[in-house]
């Protein structure tokens, strides 16, 4: 996943189901980089939070999604629904839920 996705993810995935995952996802997320202080390890505005092998292993197992269902919140790449509940994300070396 290589793609800069701006903005809060509260506001890009607002539906009611995302706020325990978000709230998980975001307690460690630290603030968002300015575009300045960002290196290649950084997703939507933050530090990414799983190992690049990690995120092109979930890529390949999810190859038959769209594309639009693949996003990032916090850091941590992420798999939403076309109607943005999130149902999948990686995290560390080795998890992906």
């Amino acid at each position: 996943m290589d793609k800069i996705i701006l903005g809060d993810p509260l506001t890009r995935f607002p539906h009611p189901d995302n706020a325990a995952v978000l709230a998980r996802l975001g307690k460690g997320a630290g603030k968002p980089k300015a575009a300045a202080r960002r290196t290649h390890w950084f997703i939507d505005e933050y530090d990414i939070h799983a190992h690049p092998d990690l995120v092109e292993r979930m890529e390949e197992l999810c190859h038959d999604i769209p594309d639009d269902c693949k996003s990032a919140a916090y850091g941590y790449p992420i798999l939403a629904t076309p109607t943005e509940i999130i149902f999948g994300y990686a995290t560390g070396t080795s998890f992906l839920a």
